[in-house]
């Protein structure tokens, strides 16, 4: 019973803590490098559409975690990215929890050049809630918008707006997903060193900061490191890249609820495109 109440205390935190679906306690490690050209991966576009424009290549990319070492709080998601000649498309997945409570997200996202410059991008999320206990099931669909400016080829200034125009739950009482704003800026330093920071702002809560720095260190093996002030999370990783696959390990840690592991494993389809300096 004490398992089990711990449990569903955690479960509530999350979801009155990070209310917006899919963004639980986050952890901030695959998603570090939103505004970065020199370091842009599949997974930076998972809530961020404008990202699309600058992936290298069609890609496809899978992450799992424990969140706190607890079982019914596993995360899995799936993400992908399609180039064409009209932009890139994104797919993305993400299921959460277990049997008393589940929580599932598809989106589907769009990333456009609009010039050298700027690029903007939208994405349409369907978000359902199981519970079990007569609960039912919830669901919602609501938007998100962003640009990136490239200031300079190193200087990278993103907005990024989700749910603007405030979707409500569909078997509640009027509530609705509360709105997300952020505001966040990536230099590269170099091909090798990629440094971020991310003002974030969530509807009715106090606004935090996700700032991190991503360092390749050899020629295939690269280390993340940062911070999430809003939950008072940490992060770090490595990553091992080869050829066309890459697999990293990392983990956050959260001073009242603990360790959470993750893994995840990218495959990139296509020439990789050589960075520039």
């Amino acid at each position: 019973m004490k398992k089990h109440t711990l449990i569903l205390t955690l479960l509530i935190a999350v979801n009155v803590y990070g209310q917006s679906a899919g963004h639980m306690i986050p952890n901030g490690y695959p998603s570090l490098n939103n505004f970065s050209t020199s370091q842009t991966d599949v997974y930076a576009t998972k809530n961020y559409p404008a990202a699309l424009a600058q992936l290298p290549n069609n890609s496809v990319a899978l992450y799992a975690e424990r969140k706190f070492m607890l079982a019914e709080m596993n995360v899995y998601t799936f993400t992908t990215g399609v180039k064409t000649q009209k932009g890139t498309f994104g797919l993305h997945g993400n299921y959460f929890g277990a049997a008393m409570f589940r929580q599932m997200n598809i989106s589907l996202g769009y990333g456009l050049t609009v010039s050298e410059k700027i690029d903007v991008g939208a994405q349409f999320n369907y978000h359902s809630i199981n519970q079990a206990n007569g609960y039912g099931k919830t669901t919602s669909i609501n938007a998100s918008v962003g640009a990136t400016f490239h200031l300079t080829d190193k200087m990278h200034l993103g907005l990024n707006v989700y749910n603007p125009t405030g979707s409500k739950w569909s078997k509640t009482d009027g509530e609705k997903l509360p709105a997300q704003y952020s505001l966040g800026v990536g230099y590269d330093v170099s091909t090798d060193v990629c440094f971020t920071a991310e003002i974030m702002k969530e509807e009715n809560l106090p606004a935090g900061v996700k700032a991190g720095l991503h360092y390749r260190f050899a020629k295939q093996f690269f280390a993340r490191a940062g911070v999430v002030t809003a939950s008072s999370n940490w992060f770090a990783g490595v990553g091992f890249n080869v050829v066309k696959y890459r697999i990293d390990l990392a983990c956050s840690y959260h001073p009242q609820l603990g360790i959470t592991p993750g893994l995840l494993l990218l495959f990139e389809v296509g020439k990789k495109n050589k960075p520039t300096e």
